[in-house]
């Protein structure tokens, strides 16, 4: 068990993470200032999928342009968790950021699942996320990641996945944070979960999530006593019926390192890829950001 921090360090990073949060963002705005990459060439049967609130629209397009470098032959396509009014922005504003891009209302994709999740998702905006790539996987193989993961080089485990056809996932360093009701209903129904999973970066083939074990994990669970993490149980428990691989944690990074101020950040040299949780949230404008700016403004 790790020593608590001293108050200096404690007090000090409070600091540092409020200069973070109100000034380096700044640079957050500029990704609308970019014209759309070149080289995409999507093509049906790969989607990267993302799912979003409307105040995270701007990080969502960065995440995405970072990953679609990287895979330029992915589609994309972002449920916004909005209005229609907010929805029909995100449509027009997306692909000057990202290039062609698919824009949808979260509830289009809700509308369409089986009723449990449907029910488990207008109640919980995680279960949302888990009904938008359920609807999605049901026609395309889908690469989901959140809006506050950027890729910082080659994605080769990815495209190996797409053209093997296999799942895979990234893992948690620290461990995994559990809905204590849905865990209990995987473990009496006899069903594992992928171990230190992170739900924030998976790929899975098309049509293999098995919406059948969705409904009876919900079943007679009291959907208002789930909380933020009831989706990364269900999420844990399909990939593991997959057979789903962990993708290596030494590249695919999902840690609290330089949580607090004092401590190293990781080298971003050496990975492939980071979900900057939220207790590492402010690294995602203070390291992440102006990192990638860099490059995509290299001559």
């Amino acid at each position: 068990m790790s020593r608590p921090k001293p108050l200096w360090s404690r007090v000090y990073t409070r600091a540092v993470w409020w200069w973070e949060r109100r000034f380096v963002p700044r640079l957050r705005e500029r990704i609308w200032t970019l014209p759309p990459p070149t080289g995409r060439a999507p093509h049906a049967g790969c989607q990267l999928t993302m799912f979003a609130a409307p105040g995270s629209l701007t990080d969502a397009a960065w995440a995405a342009r970072s990953l679609l470098r990287q895979l330029p032959s992915f589609e994309l396509f972002l449920a916004l968790d909005g209005s229609a009014a907010q929805v029909a922005t995100a449509r027009d504003r997306l692909p000057t950021a990202v290039g062609p891009a698919e824009v949808a209302a979260a509830e289009e994709c809700v509308a369409v699942c089986r009723p449990r999740l449907a029910a488990f998702a207008r109640q919980n905006a995680m279960g949302r996320k888990l009904a938008v790539v359920t609807a999605r996987q049901r026609t395309s193989a889908v690469l989901y990641a959140d809006s506050d993961v950027l890729a910082f080089g080659p994605l080769p485990e990815i495209d190996a996945a797409s053209a093997e056809r296999r799942a895979r996932h990234i893992q948690c360093v620290e461990g995994t944070c559990l809905d204590p009701l849905l865990a209990a209903r995987a473990s009496a129904l006899g069903r594992p979960l992928a171990p230190s999973l992170n739900g924030g970066f998976y790929f899975i083939p098309q049509g293999s999530f098995d919406e059948d074990l969705v409904e009876r994990l919900l079943e007679g669970v009291d959907l208002a006593g789930v909380g933020w993490f009831g989706e990364t149980v269900l999420t844990a428990v399909l990939l593991q019926a997959l057979g789903s691989e962990p993708l290596p944690r030494e590249r695919y990074v999902v840690s609290v390192q330089r949580q607090f101020v004092d401590e190293t950040d990781v080298d971003y040299d050496r990975i492939a890829l980071r979900h900057f949780v939220t207790p590492v949230r402010p690294l995602f404008y203070r390291r992440g950001l102006p990192r990638l700016w860099a490059a995509w403004n290299r001559p």
